[in-house]
């Protein structure tokens, strides 16, 4: 009867002695094979230049990565956010900078300037759409914000298409249908726009900005009304 230790399964048996430089060789393949994790686990989580004023407008989940250099260390809290974006936030840096240069577009006193600022942001979120998981957990915000750059930009068509991506996202978004019902009415699609902002007040049935938007609709309201809402009604607009 053999009395030896058995094998646990799976286990390649190692063989009696040490290898060249001393070294067990079942010690020497399990470094090998740790060595070979280390870039699934460990992934190479960019930066982004950013000053601390700009920096409080920013999400949380920016923080970690604000001027980032390759190598730095990986502190808790950028651990805290990789476990919840998962691989994702090996380009949240990328995100980050798309959300910074969003805000610089709202500042800029040239045209140009805010036109050049909305392409970086345009630019840095399509990589992230590109590269991210079909699990990203910002996928809707994510189409959202793309949304509402293109339209600054004039792209309007590609804006709408961006604004119901976000919501087969996640339906029910409610920045999300707010800003579509807006590029809706903007659009002269004003029954459209109704019948998002009526499934919004469903699933809302709280919100001030559904109600205001659903009352500039009806002719209701004339103050605080977004662009387009309040107008003459032409032939055409119910289409």
């Amino acid at each position: 009867m053999n009395t030896g230790t058995r094998t646990p399964p799976g286990t390649v048996p190692a063989r009696r002695g040490r290898g060249r430089r001393g070294k067990p060789r079942t010690l020497r393949a399990g470094c090998g094979l740790l060595l070979a994790l280390v870039p699934l686990v460990a992934g190479a989580v960019g930066g982004f230049r950013v000053t601390p004023t700009e920096l409080v407008l920013l999400p949380a989940y920016c923080r970690p990565l604000a001027n980032r250099r390759p190598g730095d260390p990986r502190g808790a809290e950028l651990l805290r956010w990789e476990r919840v974006f998962g691989h994702d936030y090996d380009h949240m840096h990328h995100y980050c900078r798309a959300l910074q240069y969003l805000l610089h577009s709202e500042t800029a006193l040239a045209p140009k300037r805010a036109r050049d600022d909305l392409n970086v942001a345009l630019s840095e979120m399509s990589y992230v759409e590109q590269k991210a998981s079909p699990h990203f957990l910002l996928r809707h915000e994510m189409y959202h914000l793309k949304s509402v750059i293109l339209e600054r930009l004039g792209r309007r068509g590609l804006a709408l298409q961006y604004a119901q991506r976000a919501l087969e996202a996640k339906p029910g978004y409610l920045k999300g249908m707010l800003h579509l019902a807006d590029l809706q009415v903007r659009a002269g699609k004003r029954a459209r726009a109704r019948s998002v902002l009526r499934e919004a007040a469903r699933r809302h049935p709280r919100s001030r900005a559904v109600r205001r938007r659903l009352a500039c609709l009806a002719g209701k309201a004339s103050l605080d009304c977004p662009k387009g809402y309040v107008r003459r009604h032409r032939r055409g607009d119910e289409r």
